[in-house]
Parts: structure tokens; sequence; C-alpha cells
């Protein structure tokens, strides 16, 4: 049997962004396992985990650029539909329903763009608050702000709220806020892709000019990831 219509899909897409062996090496497969997914597969949708895997390395990539929306297609993933969407970086899809007893509590930075690598100065008071996704339930200190600036399009847009959870440790491939405070009140966020770390330097990934480049751990101390991102 010929391998199923989102298989093909599959090899599409990844070929508009990266060669089958450079995805495999990134994801930490032996090509021949990455391949049987594009050849072989039968299945109507590919795995969630699978797509979930290679998210990170393809979204942003190419001419035009993989979007999140063509790579969950490919699992299945149901559109949100009313409320705001919700897009958990690296998980489901799903959509916020307000909670029963619950009222939103996870407070809102505003940011100013602070022109430093696409920085952003975060307000001292939340402008708002939002509710909980089931995701955030029972997660303590959640923060969530609007990004300002196009340096992550089209993984992270202009406008897009993103949401904190900010004792969930970073990972490379992710989606993540390195947060600078200088001790003045004043604390700058920067949100990028993390390659890797290493003992002096956090290795991350921007889109919008294509870059890779080194933030200072000396100057960007933390780093949190990025775990839902919400449109609308």
């Amino acid at each position: 049997m010929a391998p199923s219509e989102n298989a093909r899909r599959l090899k599409t897409i990844r070929a508009r962004a990266i060669g089958l062996r450079a995805l495999a090496r990134e994801i930490g497969w032996e090509p021949s396992k990455y391949q049987y997914y594009e050849d072989q597969y039968k299945k109507t949708y590919l795995p969630r985990d699978f797509i979930e895997r290679i998210k990170p390395h393809v979204v942003g990539r190419g001419t035009p650029p993989v979007t999140v929306a063509e790579i969950d297609a490919l699992a299945g993933y149901p559109s949100a539909t009313g409320g705001d969407e919700v897009h958990p970086i690296g998980s489901t899809r799903v959509t916020v329903e307000p909670l029963r007893d619950g009222r939103p509590d996870i407070p809102v930075w505003a940011s100013a763009e602070a022109g430093t690598e696409g920085a952003m100065v975060l307000t001292a008071e939340p402008i708002d608050y939002i509710r909980r996704s089931e995701r955030m339930l029972g997660v303590r200190n959640p923060f969530a702000f609007y990004v300002i600036g196009t340096s992550m399009s089209p993984a992270v847009e202009h406008g897009d709220q993103v949401v904190i959870h900010p004792a969930m440790p970073v990972q490379p491939g992710r989606d993540c806020v390195f947060i600078h405070d200088d001790g003045t009140g004043q604390m700058l966020a920067l949100v990028k892709r993390l390659i890797r770390s290493t003992a002096d330097n956090w290795r991350v990934r921007q889109f919008n000019p294509p870059k890779d480049f080194d933030l200072p751990k000396k100057k960007w101390a933390k780093a949190l990831m990025v775990t839902e991102k919400r449109v609308g």
C-alpha cells in the first residue's frame, strides 16, 4: 500500500523546510526511522507525539515558511472555534472555555519595544487578567504578555499573547522567554527559539530575519518556556 495522504503531505512540507537527514539528526533519530513516516506510514493521521517532536524544527523554515497550522493538520488537530484560540507549544491546540467557578487570574503584562534584538520592556503592573486553560490549572504564578515585533514570525506573531509556566524547564527546540532584570525595576524580555544551553550562553534562533546568535547568561539570566500562545 502507498503511504497515506498526510504522509505524502509531510514529505512535501518537510522538503520545503529542511533535508530529511538534517531533520532526523535534529530530532535524534536515524534517517530510516524518520523516513518511515513519509514513505510507509499508512494511517490517515500521523501520530501526535511524532508531530510534536518535529514541529519545532520545521515551523518557520522554508519559502514560504512552514506554519503551525500545516503541521497540526497532519495529526488531525481540530481547529479552535469560539473563545480564545490557544496553541500550547508542544501540545494540542485547544480552546479556552470559562471555568465554572473560576475567574480570570493570570496577570497580563503590557510590553513596549526596547530596540535590542527585538527586546521588549515589560510593565511593572498587570494591565489585564485572563482565564486559565485546562493545561494551566494548578500552576503557581503563571503570567502572560503581548509580543511586540515580528522577529519570530510566523511562529509567534506581533500582537500574540504568550503564557508562561514559570516552573517548566526550558527545552532545546522550544520557544522561550529570556529575561533581564537590571535591578532598576525595568524588566527586558526576548522571545526566541532555544537551540542549546552552554555554561555561558543561550544559543537562540529567530526567524525574521533568519539568524542564530548567543545571549550571554550574565545578562539574560532567566529563561522561561512559552507554554501557550493565544490569538484573539
